[in-house]
């Protein structure tokens, strides 16, 4: 049998982008908020499927949600997987929110690095 082609199961509504260096811990605390509030979503942890390509599983992914939520850290703003998550949710069409998690992040400066500003 081929693999799924969609790794959403429900559809997700929301899509957490992080680093895992520095905010593996604040996005894994987000999810649990948003699932405790029913809110579907997608996070790498808990959505790839094994043995599947991880980056194809983004993409497909970034098809399907509606929302980025990108937690912002330092390790985020020199990651370029993040980066490049961050441009293919805008490409398509995907609204992004910064959500600040570290403590002293300049916000100015993480948003322009993402061109929010």
């Amino acid at each position: 049998m081929a693999p799924s082609t969609n790794p959403l199961s429900p559809p997700a509504l929301l899509f957490i982008s992080y680093a895992r260096d520095d905010g593996e811990k604040a996005a894994g605390e987000l999810r649990l908020r948003l699932e405790q509030e029913n809110i579907p979503l997608w996070q790498d942890c808990v959505s790839m499927e094994g043995g599947r390509d991880w980056w194809q599983q983004i993409v497909e992914a970034l098809d399907q949600v509606t929302f980025m939520l990108l937690v912002m850290t330092p390790a985020a703003m020199k990651s370029p997987v993040v980066r490049k998550e961050w441009r293919l949710a805008r490409q398509k069409g995907v609204s992004v929110f910064p959500v600040i998690a570290v403590p002293g992040l300049e916000i100015a400066r993480a948003a322009h690095h993402f061109g929010f500003v």
